[in-house]
């Protein structure tokens, strides 16, 4: 099985429950679809209209670009029981033959927020028979898949974990740095040390596109046996990470 991309957001629940009060936020972000499908009633209900802004945050970071050449419009959020997923309008080609798989948390004051938090995490795979595979990987019950979410505030980060030239990041980035590092080193059971954090960096492709990079024999020995996904994102109070391994066949 080839994954295309995955994703991740977090969002303050208040920053939507404010702009919901502050200007017609679901013509902003639903589909046609989601707009005439959808209980006009959860059209001010901030806890849903943050499940589905988020949702289409983390869409756009599977996809690899983020919202360049697509729109919140464009993009269809399906809830179900099992696995929710997301869709996108048939009318971009290319995109619009992956199934987008979503994860809901809800998150809180545990990790210094002043607010509900939901974290949405999402794997991007072609439709098929895939949803008990993805909703396995999703809830860490496939073997050949080793996924983390990983979680860390913002304030006080240690710097003796960054690269030198992490140091010149802006402050959410380093945080998330160190998040998908504690991941990453959590998933392949590496030692938790200043000195392997240091010789780990992230970096980004020409489309803006996170991955690990290091020189490290010890860590690209590791490494090697998998493909690799990663995805970031930042509050105000937190950041967040999402790795993904896929053992190699």
């Amino acid at each position: 099985m080839i994954i295309s991309g995955i994703g991740i957001d977090i969002i303050n629940v208040n920053r939507i429950r404010k702009s919901i009060m502050a200007r017609p936020f679901a013509e902003k972000i639903l589909s046609s679809f989601e707009y005439e499908n959808t209980d006009k009633k959860l059209f001010g209900e901030p806890l849903y209209m943050s499940f589905v802004f988020s949702a289409k945050e983390a869409v756009s970071k599977a996809v690899g670009t983020g919202f360049v050449g697509i729109s919140y419009k464009d993009i269809n959020v399906y809830f179900n029981d099992k696995c929710p997923y997301a869709m996108i309008n048939a009318s971009i080609k290319g995109l619009n033959k992956y199934k987008y798989y979503l994860k809901f948390e809800r998150t809180g004051n545990n990790v210094t927020c002043d607010a509900p938090m939901i974290i949405t995490t999402c794997i991007a795979y072609k439709p098929g028979n895939a949803e008990e595979l993805i909703f396995n990987i999703l809830n860490d019950n496939e073997y050949a898949y080793l996924a983390k979410t990983q979680i860390i505030p913002i304030e006080n980060i240690d710097f003796k974990k960054l690269t030198e030239a992490e140091l010149c990041f802006r402050h959410e980035s380093r945080a998330a740095n160190i998040a998908a590092k504690e991941a990453l080193f959590n998933l392949l059971g590496l030692d938790n040390t200043i000195a392997n954090y240091q010789k780990l960096l992230i970096l980004r492709d020409a489309s803006g596109k996170p991955y690990f990079y290091t020189t490290d024999k010890e860590i690209n020995k590791s490494l090697d046996e998998y493909n690799t996904y990663l995805s970031l994102s930042h509050e105000k109070e937190v950041a967040v990470a999402f790795v993904l391994l896929q053992a190699k066949e």
